[in-house]
């Protein structure tokens, strides 16, 4: 089963380069702006979007209602990785870090594992792969999420920035 992934439009924390993990940060306007040029280009053939509940997301949900009018079911297991006290703060503090070092300062300050937020992830696309075997699904996310995917699905790590925003990602399940 193939999902689709879609990251939310740009929000200020993007912009500077901040954690945003579970702050529910309103997009900016030229986020809004570049989401609904990508919105042009999403094919008119999925039935189904799952979201996060995230407003970022919910408003990238709305932008592309605008032409698929689609159901939607918004899954709070589709937020981001949560950063505990990194929130906020410049992403600057995991340079020079390796995997394993970023993922215990994550622990540090209070926030998920990989192993954890990994599980939330998967637990839900299991749900929608069960629930819904013959829908075409697009999935509203963040960048963590899409990152997540990549890393364990085709073993290709990306830097936090790297996945743009409003930009549409297939995976195979």
């Amino acid at each position: 089963m193939k999902i689709y992934f879609i990251r939310h439009p740009k929000t200020q924390n993007n912009k500077e380069r901040l954690f945003s993990g579970q702050l529910d940060l309103l997009p900016l306007e030229e986020g809004l702006e570049e989401a609904r040029r990508m919105a042009h280009e999403i094919p008119a053939d999925f039935t189904l979007i799952y979201s996060s509940d995230f407003i970022r997301c919910k408003q990238m949900v709305e932008i592309l209602n605008e032409q698929l009018r689609l159901p939607v079911i918004y899954d709070p297991r589709l937020k981001e990785r949560k950063f505990g006290s990194l929130e906020g703060e410049s992403m600057d503090v995991m340079n020079g870090l390796n995997f394993e070092e970023k993922n215990k300062l994550i622990i540090a300050h209070g926030g998920e594992s990989f192993v954890e937020f990994g599980k939330r992830i998967f637990d839900c696309i299991e749900y929608m792969k069960e629930n819904n075997p013959n829908d075409k699904i697009l999935v509203v996310t963040s960048g963590g999420v899409i990152r997540l995917l990549y890393k364990k699905l085709k073993n290709i790590s990306f830097e936090a920035g790297q996945i743009p925003n409003s930009s549409i990602h297939e995976f195979e399940f």
